[in-house]
C-alpha cells in the first residue's frame, strides 16, 4: 500500500513538472513573440536563422545571404556553424512558416528541461516538492531568461537536450539517450566538446562504461568532421570562425593549441580576469553555489568556451540537484533529517537566485528595465507590419537589422548597408542603425535610403 502511495505521489510530481514546463514555455513564447512583433528582434540572429530554415523548407538547403556583404564566398550556413537541427525544425514550417515558430519551439524545449531535472532529483532521493523546487531553479536562472529573450540560437536547444540525455543514460533508456544526444550534436559543432566530457563522466560509471566510451568517441569524431571538413568546405578561405576568434594565438588550430600549451600564463590571465570571475559568479550564485557539491558533474560544462552560458547553466543546475541530494543523503546517514536538510538547501538556492536577480536587475530578469518596455507593440510597429506586407514576395531586399527578421522569407536578403541586387531598401528612421552608421555611404542619398513610417 505504501509503495502504491509513493508511486502515485511520484506521478503527481511528474505531472506538476510538466505543468511548470508548459507554463514556462507559454510565458516565454508570448514574451519573445511580443518582442518580435514590436521590432525588437534582429537580423543576427533571428532573421538569419529564419532565412536558413525557410530555405531548407523550400528545398534550397542551407543557403543564406546574410553574410555576403562581409564574406562574398559564404553563401551556405554550414560554413558558419554546423546547425543541422534546422533541418528537422524546418518541418514545422508546414504548420507555420515564420520566425515565431523558432521562438516558440525554443521556449517550450528549454522549459521541458525541468522534467528530467525533477526525475533525476527523485532518482537521487529527493522528495517530490524539493525535487520540483530544485529543478525549477534551472528555469529561473537569468542566463536562460536572457537567452530566450535574445532572438533564436540553435545551441540554446542543446541545454535541455543534454539534460534529457543525462536522465536517459541514468535510466538506461538507450533510445532516449541516443536521440537526445544526436539532436544536441546537431545544434552546433562546439557541443561536441560537451559530449566528449559527458562520455568521460559516463565511462567512470561502472555500469555505463561502454556507453561512455562510445559517447566520447562520437563526440571526438563529430568535432573533427565539423572543424576540419564541413566548415572549411562551405567557408573557403576562412574555415572555422573559431580560428578567427583566437587569431591572437595563431592562424590555425595547431598553432592555437601549441600557444596554450607553451604559454599557459595567457590562459590563466583570462581565467582570473575580474570580468571572468564576475561572469562565473553570475552563473553559480543563482544555485547557491551548490553546483560545487557535485564537481564531477560540473566538470562536464567547463570544456566549452565560457560565453555559452545557457549550456553551463543547465549543467550547473544538474550539478546543483545532484549536490543537494548527495549532501542531504550524507547528513541523513549521520542522523540528521534528510528532509529538513533538503528543504533548507532548496530554500537557500531560492533565496540566492531571487537576491541575485533583484540586485542585478531590480526584479526577476525578464521583467527588468532591460526588457519591460520591449513587450509593448506600438501603433508605429503596427504600421510597420502593414508597410512590409506591401513588399512583393521573393523580391531581393536590403533591410535594417530590426526589420530583417520580419521579411526574411526570400532567397536574397541583405543587412543594410549591403545592397547588392536588392530591389527594395527597408529602413526605419526612428530606429538605431545597425551594424554600421547610416551615412556616409557612397552612392546612396538620404532620399533613396530612408522610407519613413
Amino acid at each position: 500500500m505504501a509503495e502504491a502511495h509513493v508511486k502515485r505521489y511520484r506521478d503527481r510530481g511528474v505531472v506538476a513538472a510538466w505543468v511548470v514546463a508548459m507554463i514556462y514555455g507559454l510565458l516565454f513564447s508570448l514574451l519573445a513573440v511580443l518582442r518580435h512583433t514590436a521590432f525588437n528582434t534582429h537580423a543576427f540572429d533571428l532573421g538569419l536563422f529564419h532565412q536558413v530554415t525557410w530555405n531548407i523548407h523550400s528545398g534550397e538547403g542551407f543557403r543564406f545571404t546574410y553574410w555576403l556583404g562581409l564574406n562574398p564566398l559564404l553563401n551556405n550556413y554550414l560554413g558558419d556553424h554546423v546547425s543541422l537541427v534546422l533541418w528537422p525544425l524546418s518541418w514545422l514550417y508546414w504548420i507555420h512558416s515564420g520566425p515565431e515558430t523558432l521562438l516558440v519551439v525554443q521556449a517550450f524545449l528549454v522549459g521541458s528541461g525541468v522534467v528530467p531535472l525533477y526525475l533525476l532529483g527523485r532518482h537521487w532521493g529527493a522528495r517530490p516538492l524539493v525535487a520540483l523546487g530544485m529543478a525549477s531553479l534551472y528555469l529561473a536562472h537569468p542566463a536562460l531568461q536572457g537567452a530566450l529573450l535574445f532572438d533564436f540560437h540553435p545551441d540554446v536547444l542543446s541545454a535541455p537536450l543534454l539534460l534529457w540525455a543525462f536522465y536517459s543514460a541514468l535510466r538506461r533508456s538507450y533510445t532516449g539517450f541516443w536521440t537526445a544526444l544526436v539532436l544536441a550534436l546537431m545544434t552546433k559543432e562546439n557541443v561536441a566538446l560537451i559530449v566528449v566530457a559527458f562520455g568521460v563522466y559516463l565511462a567512470f560509471q561502472r555500469t555505463r562504461r561502454s556507453m561512455g566510451i562510445a559517447t566520447s568517441v562520437i563526440g571526438i569524431l563529430w568535432f573533427g568532421l565539423c572543424f576540419f571538413l564541413i566548415l572549411p568546405r562551405f567557408n573557403p578561405g576562412t574555415g572555422s570562425n573559431y580560428v578567427v576568434r583566437y587569431s591572437a594565438y595563431g592562424g590555425s588550430w595547431s598553432e592555437i593549441v601549441l600557444a596554450f600549451l607553451t604559454r599557459p600564463g595567457s590562459l590563466w590571465r583570462v581565467l582570473v580576469d575580474p570580468s571572468t570571475v564576475a561572469y562565473s559568479n553570475a552563473l553559480w550564485m543563482p544555485y547557491g553555489f551548490m553546483s560545487f557539491l557535485a564537481p564531477e558533474v560540473l566538470a562536464i560544462a567547463r570544456t566549452i568556451t565560457y560565453h555559452y552560458s545557457v549550456i553551463i547553466a543547465a549543467v550547473s543546475a544538474l550539478a546543483a540537484v545532484r549536490g543537494a541530494t548527495r549532501t542531504a543523503t550524507w547528513l541523513e546517514a549521520r542522523s540528521v533529517g534528510q528532509d529538513r536538510v533538503a528543504r533548507a538547501l532548496c530554500g537557500l538556492a531560492v533565496i540566492c537566485t531571487v537576491r541575485f536577480q533583484v540586485s542585478q536587475y531590480g526584479t526577476i530578469r525578464f521583467w527588468g528595465p532591460e526588457y519591460r518596455d520591449t513587450y509593448r507593440v506600438s501603433e508605429h510597429d503596427r504600421i510597420g507590419v502593414r508597410f512590409l506586407e506591401q513588399v512583393p514576395a521573393g523580391a531581393p531586399v536590403s533591410a535594417q537589422s530590426d526589420i530583417a527578421p520580419h521579411i526574411s522569407e526570400r532567397r536574397a536578403i541583405y543587412v543594410f548597408p549591403t545592397v547588392n541586387d536588392a530591389e527594395y531598401v527597408l529602413l526605419d528612421a526612428t530606429s538605431t542603425i545597425f551594424p554600421v552608421h547610416l551615412f556616409p555611404i557612397e552612392g546612396l542619398t538620404p532620399e533613396a535610403a530612408y522610407v519613413e513610417y
